[in-house]
């Protein structure tokens, strides 16, 4: 495509399912990953003057449900989305409300409440429809309504370089945006790019040696070797952006 975005042919091509199995393949239940996702997105919504305690925030693909638990204490409201029911239900269990998790293809038409904050925190790629997702989104976005969109960069240095070796090309990843193409569907939506930013995260050893075996194919046995691997954490970011979205004001529109 002209704007950079592509189809991962290669990942596109094989069958995948988002079934129960996703969240132990992926260590969704490990506590170390849940706080390093906690302590990215603290380091995030700072610079970026992001405010949970003002907010009802929604998070789609919440995984674990850490961050979610997080902003249950943070902010005004807090809800979330899965397609995966196992972590629905697991973030129940730390104590988000049942009446605010939803399951993607059971989702009502409308929340209970606008959503000042959305967040996409390695989600949006997952979008089979996003463009579809979006137009959901819309009716349940409050007036002033932003989008917190983390995420791998179909026009970075590091595909580039990396090709198919580059780590975000998966199964479950079959369609890569550049930033160019993601304004261009946002603003389509209704929604202005207001910053973008260089999303630095703090990942586990543990994943990052999981995804070098994912793309070598040497087919460790994970269940015994990961409790083997130190638990420490890299500041990693191999082409991702990350982009603050906010909704048109009727001025912006006219």
């Amino acid at each position: 495509m002209t704007c950079g975005s592509f189809i991962d042919l290669s990942s596109s091509s094989i069958k995948f399912t988002y079934d129960e199995s996703y969240p132990d393949q992926r260590h969704h239940d490990d506590p170390s990953v849940g706080k390093l996702k906690v302590k990215t997105l603290r380091a995030w919504l700072g610079p970026l003057d992001l405010v949970p305690a003002d907010s009802h925030v929604c998070e789609v693909g919440f995984g674990s449900g850490s961050t979610l638990k997080y902003l249950i204490h943070t902010a005004r409201r807090v809800y979330g989305i899965e397609a995966i029911d196992k972590n629905v239900e697991r973030a129940a269990q730390m104590g988000v409300s049942k009446d605010n998790l939803f399951h993607f293809s059971r989702r009502p038409d409308l929340l209970p409440e606008k959503i000042d904050l959305w967040l996409f925190l390695d989600s949006f790629e997952h979008l089979e429809d996003p463009g579809a997702f979006l137009e959901w989104m819309v009716p349940n976005s409050s007036v002033s309504s932003r989008i917190l969109i983390v995420c791998p960069r179909a026009d970075s240095w590091s595909q580039k370089l990396l090709g198919r070796f580059w780590p975000h090309r998966r199964p479950d990843h079959t369609f890569h945006w550049s930033k160019k193409g993601l304004v261009e569907l946002m603003e389509k939506k209704g929604f202005l790019l207001e910053k973008s930013f260089f999303p630095l995260k703090f990942v586990p050893l543990r994943t990052v040696l999981f995804y070098i075996d994912h793309y070598v194919h040497t087919r460790l046995n994970h269940s015994r070797l990961y409790p083997l691997v130190p638990n420490m954490a890299l500041p990693f970011n191999i082409g991702e952006m990350g982009l603050l979205f906010i909704r048109k004001r009727a001025s912006d529109a006219a």
